[in-house]
């Protein structure tokens, strides 16, 4: 805050109607996931992000960019493989790359889970949790994985000021 510097930005999906009106999220999201191309989508979104972030990068601006990744796309065998690929091609280092995935999407296999996270921390990617508190919400988990950051759900701290209860 005291330098103002820009030290890291957020990948959004956005898309646009016929008539250039944006559509939200929280319309097309449960869509592209029934019909299965929130793995396609989601590996769309970490190309770009990492080209963007390494265009950043040989400016001179070294921002590290986080990106979403769906519960799918999380489970796809082939991630790992996916951002090696997409790291090489922008030459991007994997420091500049945060995967958020939410809570949920961790709560599969939990061997499979710890194993897929330390693959992509072992390559240097910062993992966040996302949206915690939503799902299984138990401290006890996050001992299990590796993770760099957690992001606890605006629900625990929106109404922190207002609520006794919270403090």
């Amino acid at each position: 805050l005291k330098t103002k510097d820009i030290v890291g930005a957020e990948a959004l999906v956005r898309m646009v109607d016929e008539n250039n009106q944006l559509i939200s999220p929280i319309e097309f999201i449960p869509i592209a996931e029934d019909s299965g191309l929130i793995v396609p989508l989601g590996n769309q979104v970490l190309l770009k992000a990492c080209t963007q972030a390494a265009k950043w990068l040989e400016q001179g601006m070294p921002i590290s960019v986080s990106v979403n990744v769906a519960a799918a796309q999380f489970a796809d065998p082939d991630l790992e493989q996916i951002i090696i690929d997409w790291l090489n091609q922008t030459q991007l280092p994997p420091h500049y790359l945060e995967l958020e995935i939410t809570e949920t999407a961790l709560m599969g296999d939990i061997n499979e889970t710890q194993t897929k996270l330390s693959v992509l921390k072992g390559l240097g990617i910062n993992i966040s949790i996302d949206d915690f508190g939503t799902g299984y919400s138990s401290l006890s988990y996050l001992k299990k994985f590796n993770v760099d950051i957690m992001k606890i759900d605006m629900s625990f701290v929106i109404d922190m000021l207002n609520n006794t209860h919270d403090y």
